[in-house]
């Protein structure tokens, strides 16, 4: 093999021989000596076929992450061995304590069984992919959705294709360290061909084949929040079932090289009357051409969805699940009521509550009265009169395979239109900053914690919002205090809005309504509408 320059036959064969090591179980230290030594010969002819141009990714694809599984079973086998020698080591101390004789020495066809932190009566011992197929189960019992396959899963499976799918309760720690080792150097998707992008293993193979020219990191913040709680929270679950008996792995490696998470900042007030003064907002050419200067005024679900993101510091997908009847008065002031259901009504089924980023997420915000002179409630008279459930018919949830529902889309994807022509020259502006200024403008009015806390949606260890109707409602005295947020913005905000309107209903521009087409809204059902 030393003396080969046939690549194609070289990897192979040996790719036929890592399969058949796979295949086997670790009985002696022989066995291991034999399995290092044929690891360092691979490493060995990786270095040369990389030095003539002959990257093993290319020649054979799946060599990498066939390798990658034959060494960390080397890496399992070895701690085995250890801890069945210690296991070993341990009955021969009990027995000339006592005094008994010793026992008979293992034959070669037995494998004596890891310490356990379970007992073996209790113990369950599935594969990896079994394991997190009952964890995904219970996930989807206890949450009502697939949602953890998108993220538990993906790490997960990680896992199964760089270890070979062990029995769980046989993985080593070391093993779980050297995945930890493993986690900063799997790179992003940008960059990567299609073939390199199926998994998180074929990731890190090609990358660790081809080097990093063209290739980004990842985040620390998607390693910590990602990856690394993820894992954590796999583990707890199977230590908790049974099918994991060790203490609690820690996964905290990040490297240097990943990079740093860009936050996100608030608008600038010059930025979000650049934005106001777009033709969706001034006159746009038509309902189409709607970012286009024109003679027509469309307050559409784009002209609105982006005025109550930024005087409401609602999440986009809590604008896109707004309802008509979400829209109440009480008193002199108009609320959005972002409760899951009407608790004056009395219980519903789970399944017909509304379902919310947290539980905090359920809560009643003031709606600002610019928003009313605007003429919000007219929109809400033609919604109703058509027969639409929602506020925003036109944005259809979409459903991911994971079960879980995305309201926001069209808002999102419309941003990344607008920010291009906006060129508003900074990375760290995102559609949730509108969340960030509207948090700036509630902290310079000094407005009370807890009321901020109820406005954003945020958790308030002294507040249950979502569990008692009354505490959800703000005091006049409170309300007044939010829609005073930002008030020397808002007072330039408020002509540059107005002056189209009041043109409009002077006969100045066009109005148009294209949403009193959609009779078929009405014919929706309502959890579609």
């Amino acid at each position: 093999m030393n003396d080969s320059i046939n690549y194609g036959d070289l990897f192979a064969r040996n790719l036929r021989e890592i399969r058949n090591y796979l295949s086997q179980s670790v009985l002696d230290e022989d066995a291991l000596f034999a399995r290092h030594a044929f690891e360092e010969m691979l490493k060995n002819l990786n270095r040369r076929a990389e030095a003539q141009g002959a990257h093993p990714a290319v020649v054979a694809p799946d060599y990498f992450m066939l390798f990658q599984q034959f060494v960390q079973q080397n890496v399992r086998a070895e701690s085995t061995l250890r801890e069945r020698g210690l296991a070993e080591a341990y009955e021969r101390g009990r027995t000339d304590a006592r005094g008994d004789t010793p026992p008979p020495p293992m034959k070669r066809d037995e494998v004596s069984p890891a310490p356990s932190a379970a007992s073996s009566s209790s113990l369950r011992r599935v594969r990896i992919s079994e394991a997190l197929e009952m964890f995904l189960e219970h996930s989807r019992e206890t949450k009502g959705d697939d949602r953890a396959r998108s993220h538990v899963g993906l790490i997960v499976q990680f896992l199964i294709d760089t270890l070979g799918d062990p029995i769980l309760a046989d993985v080593s720690l070391d093993e779980l360290k050297e995945i930890d080792r493993m986690l900063p150097d799997i790179p992003n998707r940008k960059g990567l061909p299609p073939a390199a992008k199926k998994s998180l293993a074929t990731r890190y193979a090609y990358a660790r084949e081809r080097g990093w020219k063209g290739l980004e990191r990842l985040t620390e913040a998607r390693l910590r929040n990602g990856y690394h709680a993820s894992l954590s929270q796999f583990f707890g679950w199977a230590i908790s079932a049974n099918v994991f008996p060790k203490p609690k792995p820690i996964f905290h490696c990040v490297s240097k090289e990943n990079l740093a998470s860009l936050p996100r900042d608030a608008f600038e007030d010059d930025e979000l009357l650049k934005i106001v003064r777009m033709p969706l907002f001034t006159g746009c050419y038509s309902e189409t051409w709607i970012w286009t200067p024109g003679d027509y005024f469309i307050q559409n679900h784009l002209y609105w969805g982006y005025l109550i993101l930024f005087l409401s510091g609602m999440r986009p997908g809590e604008v896109g699940q707004l309802r008509v009847s979400d829209i109440v008065k009480r008193g002199d002031h108009y609320y959005f009521d972002l409760r899951p259901f009407d608790p004056r009504k009395g219980r519903v089924p789970l399944k017909e509550a509304r379902r919310f980023k947290t539980e905090s997420s359920a809560r009643v915000i003031p709606i600002h009265p610019l928003l009313i002179e605007l003429g919000l409630m007219d929109r809400v008279a033609d919604l109703a009169r058509v027969g639409s459930v929602r506020l925003f018919p036109e944005w259809a949830p979409y459903q991911k395979k994971t079960g879980e529902v995305r309201w926001g889309q069209p808002i999102t994807k419309s941003w990344q239109y607008l920010k291009g022509r906006l060129d508003l020259g900074r990375a760290d502006v995102t559609l949730y900053s509108t969340r960030h200024w509207m948090a700036e403008a509630l902290d310079e009015t000094n407005t009370p914690s807890r009321t901020r806390n109820r406005i954003m949606g945020h958790t308030d260890k002294n507040d249950m919002p979502g569990r008692y109707g009354r505490k959800s409602r703000l005091g006049t005295k409170q309300t007044e205090l939010v829609t005073s947020a930002a008030d020397d913005l808002i007072k330039k905000m408020g002509p540059i809005l107005l002056a189209p309107k009041q043109r409009a209903d002077k006969g100045e521009l066009t109005k148009l309504k294209p949403w009193l087409k959609k009779a078929n809204w009405a014919k929706l059902p309502p959890n579609a509408k």
